[in-house]
């Protein structure tokens, strides 16, 4: 059970009860325990008029996206997908396959749409993103299904190596090429 404090109000997210992955839409109109917390008579339940949001983090392989990522990934509601879920086993083994990059990005960019077509919540994205064009399909995405889009930067402040065993070398040919929107 996860509780969060929101402007003085509880909301408790009941995975016994509810189930893991119910979205907003569902909880609408149930007369659910959760009612004493966010739900107002005159403004019905706020699961229901919740905002979608789609939160893209992107940073350098080693920085912290995948920890952040997994952090919001407690909100209510929330998916959290990467591309590196593609190459990792159901026991958390990774091994990255250089050939099949291109169907892992794509893995990623369906399990968003499929997400977003399910109308969950925050949907939270972890890739490197060096590149402008690579956010795009999210991008489209979000403006199709009518989600908030939150893009973030994240940066290494931490003395922690990288999981994936990306060379020290590698990482720097990817600085040089990290593309940053400030306005």
């Amino acid at each position: 059970m996860v509780h969060l404090d929101v402007a003085n109000i509880r909301i408790v997210r009941d995975q016994q009860r509810f189930g893991v992955g119910m979205n907003y839409a569902q909880y609408a109109g149930t007369n659910c325990s959760l009612s004493r917390y966010c739900c107002n008579p005159s403004i019905g339940c706020i699961f229901a008029s919740m905002s979608l949001h789609l939160i893209l983090l992107r940073g350098l392989p080693g920085c912290g996206k995948t920890t952040l990522a997994n952090v919001l990934g407690l909100l209510p509601d929330a998916v959290v997908c990467s591309i590196d879920d593609y190459f990792t086993d159901t026991e958390g083994n990774y091994e990255f396959v250089f050939h099949e990059n291109h169907l892992a990005y794509q893995q990623c960019i369906d399990r968003v749409q499929a997400a977003m077509t399910s109308a969950r919540a925050h949907i939270i994205v972890h890739n490197t993103f060096v590149y402008d064009w690579e956010m795009q399909p999210y991008l489209d995405l979000a403006k199709e299904f009518g989600y908030q889009l939150h893009v973030t930067a994240v940066e290494k402040y931490h003395s922690s190596s990288n999981v994936h065993e990306v060379s020290e070398e590698q990482i720097e040919k990817m600085a040089t090429k990290f593309q940053v929107k400030l306005h």
